[in-house]
């Protein structure tokens, strides 16, 4: 299982905070993208390592939020520890600051339906159970690993 979040609207207004001042200065220009892949590329993992009845999905799990800076809060402790372990300590509650104003913008009204996607799959072999997580046990796609030269490979 891995996560799917990286075009929601609550992740795309991470990259583009991290890109003001005094943040974008303070990571030297770093940011990071989604190193997950489309479902379709998970199948095709799969079967390159060989495996059989493959089974491919996402999965979106549904919360009520109180506001949007619980949506902030909530990504504080997943998708921005990265961020975070770059940016000098006084810096995180100024970026956490914009972050929730911009997050205000998009969701204005109480509560907030808020949704999590995830990508569940695994395949078997004859006689094991194989799982492939991210292309680590086979050769990448055609094209590449799907992993930009601007990102880590952790998620």
């Amino acid at each position: 299982m891995m996560t799917a979040n990286s075009l929601w609207l609550i992740f795309i207004k991470i990259n583009p905070s991290i890109r003001e001042e005094p943040f974008v200065s303070a990571l030297q220009e770093w940011y990071r993208e989604s190193p997950v892949l489309e479902i379709d590329s998970y199948a095709e993992l799969l079967y390159r390592c060989g495996g059989q009845e493959i089974s491919v999905f996402e999965r979106v799990y549904p919360v009520l939020l109180p506001d949007a800076a619980a949506g902030a809060e909530w990504t504080s402790g997943t998708t921005l520890v990265p961020h975070f372990e770059r940016l000098p300590p006084e810096l995180h509650e100024p970026f956490m600051h914009r972050y929730r104003q911009k997050l205000r913008l998009i969701w204005p009204t109480e509560p907030v339906f808020y949704t999590f996607r995830r990508i569940l799959f695994s395949s078997g072999k004859p006689n094991q159970m194989n799982t492939a997580w991210g292309g680590i046990c086979c050769s990448p796609p055609p094209g590449g690993t799907g992993f930009t030269q601007n990102q880590e490979q952790t998620e």
